[in-house]
């Protein structure tokens, strides 16, 4: 839909009845532009650092069954599905690094806990 959402994590999205994906805490919602690499790989590098941190035990294969679904609708992307893997695991580790390394006493400003 080329909306950009800067918080885009599992606790931000709601399957509803219909089987849609409605987008929750609107704050952090872009108005509609291009989406480039960059800002795809950041999504999607969101949503898989928050799921390994948070459900380590989420087998791997359901996260590549959420990539092949991504995938289905984004047909273009297909032959460039590798790049994307990796690209979006890169920045995954490398946010998940940035978490290992703060200071998460205060659990209202950092609700995750460290692994």
């Amino acid at each position: 839909a080329g909306l950009d959402h800067r918080d885009l994590k599992h606790s931000n999205l709601l399957l509803t009845d219909a089987g849609d994906i409605a987008l929750l805490d609107l704050d952090s919602l872009v108005p509609p532009r291009a989406v480039n690499w960059r800002r795809r790989v950041r999504a999607l590098g969101q949503l898989e650092a928050y799921a390994t941190d948070l459900y380590p035990w989420l087998p791997r294969t359901d996260r590549i069954r959420f990539l092949r679904s991504y995938l289905e609708h984004q047909p273009e992307l297909i032959r460039q599905r590798r790049r994307l893997i990796a690209d979006v695991r890169g920045w995954a580790d490398e946010r998940r690094l940035q978490w290992s390394q703060k200071d998460r006493s205060d659990s209202m400003r950092y609700p995750l806990k460290p692994r």
